[in-house]
């Protein structure tokens, strides 16, 4: 996922100065060639290289929408509606989020990148019947082409002129080319200040990590029907960013912001004391059961009186969001800048938003592949490991003991083999190391026995050989940081 915004990064960066040359439609009209060309690629991927790829280039039109779109409806939009149309450039995009949860419900990820090459498409065509904005227009000299995109917005017998008379003025309030200097002015770096922090802080709230990972959320927090789960989230903020783009102008958006701040605030309390309590109560002893030889299994499911909080806590979280920090960083940042900086600020708005999304999801992910290493301490004062991990599409667990000393005791290995056994795992899994005199020897990670099963395929269905080979030295690292808690 963290793929992504690397290229939305990016993406921010080439919009800037694109934005500037060739104008808000052509640009639109060129960020449409990313996403056909991406997901095209990944509908035809044979290898994860080439889904690498895909994704870098839908990341890169992300990234240009992202700074482009909010300019193109402010400039377009009336100012007595201007809150109102520019939070529904968030509504647009999580309503495609949406979407894109629903049809993962029916569809193959190949067919999921079909669907998605759609709308990219379909903008592609309509943007050819769109006018460009006339700020940009009178900006550039063309008064009689402002006048007829105004006429289009506005209709025929709007008062187009005296219209066109206002943005050149303001215009001419601004008039002047970009420069380093001008970071010494004011009313550059206050507005610059002010969209980096808001973006910066609207990616910190976590929301790339809870889109993007939301299934793996709930599948962590043991909830039943996730899939489900997280389309519900998503409905969830496609309504409350509707409710704001209808209250954004009366209620304010310094208003809307401390709302929305104090909600998640509270939602990712409550979900962090959800995880706790699920842990507390499924801790270590259906573990401890099985390595000591007693009967025991190893339960997933948290009480039923629980998992409500799970869903509870995230749909707050989510409205919190869309109400305030969804749809209002993006609005500030098309209306603070002025025109000569607008480009510039607007990319520097965007790349800081995108990279702090690939720090936020990348620092997920990792934690996420932490929180599943279960640690269990034996009568022999070693150590049993449960680690679950994602690679690509599939999900493993590994078992694997892990001993402070390299003796191997014969008992030991027995324990061992009855635990993994308990689990599911088959006999051929198992891997017993070299032993030579009583010691063990594994090639220096520390590792006595290991035992290695897939756990299941995420939506393919289909199924690896029970054996997975990987490089043990990640194993060894997840164990080491596993034994520090």
């Amino acid at each position: 996922m963290s793929v992504v915004t690397i290229g939305a990064g990016l993406g921010g960066l080439l919009g800037g100065w694109v934005v500037e040359r060739i104008g808000r439609k052509l640009t639109l009209m060129f960020c449409a060639m990313p996403f056909i060309f991406g997901f095209t690629i990944m509908i035809a991927a044979q290898n994860h290289w080439m889904l690498y790829v895909g994704r870098i280039l839908t990341g890169l039109a992300s990234g240009v929408t992202s700074l482009v779109v909010p300019l193109y409806i402010s400039e377009m939009a009336h100012e007595r509606v201007r809150g109102a149309v520019g939070s529904c450039v968030q509504l647009m995009v999580v309503t495609g989020i949406m979407g894109a949860y629903i049809a993962g419900l029916f569809q193959g990820w190949r067919w999921l990148a079909i669907t998605c090459a759609i709308p990219p498409t379909v903008m592609l065509m309509f943007m050819c019947f769109m006018p460009e904005t006339p700020r940009y227009l009178l900006t550039q000299g063309k008064r009689r082409e402002a006048e007829e995109a105004l006429r289009f917005l506005r209709g025929p017998h709007a008062p187009v002129e005296w219209e066109c008379d206002r943005i050149e003025e303001a215009s001419r309030e601004e008039e002047g080319h970009f420069s380093l200097a001008d970071l010494k002015d004011p009313g550059i770096y206050k507005p610059l200040g002010v969209g980096v922090m808001m973006m910066l802080l609207q990616q910190f709230t976590g929301i790339n990590a809870i889109m993007f990972y939301a299934e793996t959320i709930f599948e962590q927090a043991h909830f039943k029907n996730s899939d489900i789960a997280t389309v519900v989230v998503a409905a969830t903020q496609v309504v409350f960013t509707a409710v704001a783009a209808l209250i954004m102008d009366r209620a304010g958006r310094k208003v809307l912001l401390i709302l929305s701040g104090v909600a998640m605030c509270v939602s990712e309390v409550v979900f962090g004391i959800y995880f706790k309590l699920s842990t507390m109560e499924h801790g270590n002893s259906s573990l401890l059961k099985a390595l000591s030889g007693t009967h025991g299994t190893v339960s997933e499911t948290p009480p039923n009186d629980l998992t409500w909080l799970a869903l509870a806590s995230m749909g707050v979280f989510i409205t919190g969001f869309a109400l305030g920090w969804g749809p209002t960083p993006w609005l500030v940042m098309s209306e603070i800048f002025p025109m000569r900086a607008r480009g510039l600020g607007s990319a520097v708005c965007v790349l800081t938003n995108w990279t702090c999304a690939f720090i936020v999801t990348k620092t997920f992910q990792n934690l996420m592949m932490m929180k599943d290493i279960t640690v269990v301490e034996t009568n022999y004062t070693e150590y049993g490991v449960v680690l679950k991990y994602k690679k690509m599409d599939k999900e493993y667990t590994q078992v694997a003991l892990y001993g402070r000393t390299p003796v191997l005791r014969p008992e030991l290995i027995e324990k061992f083999r009855s635990f993994v056994l308990s689990l599911g795992f088959s006999e051929e899994s198992i891997a017993v190391p070299v032993i030579k005199d009583g010691i063990s020897y594994n090639g220096g990670y520390g590792l006595d026995l290991i035992a290695r099963r897939e756990v299941r395929t995420v939506k393919t269905g289909s199924r690896e050989p029970s054996r997975v080979y990987f490089n043990p030295a990640i194993v060894s690292t997840q164990v080491t940081i596993a034994n520090r808690y």
